[in-house]
Parts: structure tokens; sequence; C-alpha cells
């Protein structure tokens, strides 16, 4: 068992399933993880999201490892200088949370 670090995002090689880590964790054989440390947890939400359109093209037999997801490009929203829009990220996930709580308010 290998002790992790809260505030990243974990994927598996054997099912490329991506989830934010929000505490401290403990892994075994093949988990593997992106260091988004420095970015806040609606953005790394967001960026799951994304990732997530990556888990059809892996599986056990053709498992998604550190190199294989260096390879990949997944689409982020841009500001006007090119960068990851990290705000807009933020909002877009805090509106998301904001509705379901709504829906659930009124069941």
């Amino acid at each position: 068992m290998i002790p992790g670090l809260k505030g990243v995002i974990l994927f598996g090689a054997e099912n490329a399933s991506f989830f934010y880590q929000k505490e401290n964790f403990v892994s075994g054989r093949d988990i593997y993880y992106i260091d988004t440390r420095h970015l806040s947890e609606k953005a790394c939400l967001f960026l799951v999201s994304c990732l997530d359109t990556l888990t059809d093209k892996y599986s056990y037999s053709y498992g998604l490892f550190p190199d294989l997801l260096k390879k990949e490009k997944i689409k982020l929203p841009v500001d006007i200088h090119g960068n990851p829009d990290w705000d807009y990220m933020e909002k877009y996930i805090e509106k998301i949370k904001e509705n379901c709580n709504i829906e659930i308010h009124c069941v």
C-alpha cells in the first residue's frame, strides 16, 4: 500500500476512471495521480468531467498509464490569453451544485 496526497486527481490504469481525492489516501497497484494540489476543488471536479471522456478508450487489457495520459488531449475553456479559464470552471461547477441543491430541496 502506498500513501497518497490529498487534492489530486486519481486514475486507475485498469478502468481509466478519474476522481478527485479530497483527503489523504492509501492506494494499491496501478493507481496514479495528477498533481492538482495548486487548483481549487471545483476546478478539479471540472477537470475530472473532461478527463472522463477518455474512459471508453481504455480497458483492463489496454490500460491507461501516465505515459499514455500525457499524449492525450482534452478540451478546456480558455481565457482571452489562451490560458485555461479556471474561474469559469469553478463558476460552472458551483452552478451545477446550486441546481442540484435546488432540485433536491424540491423533492
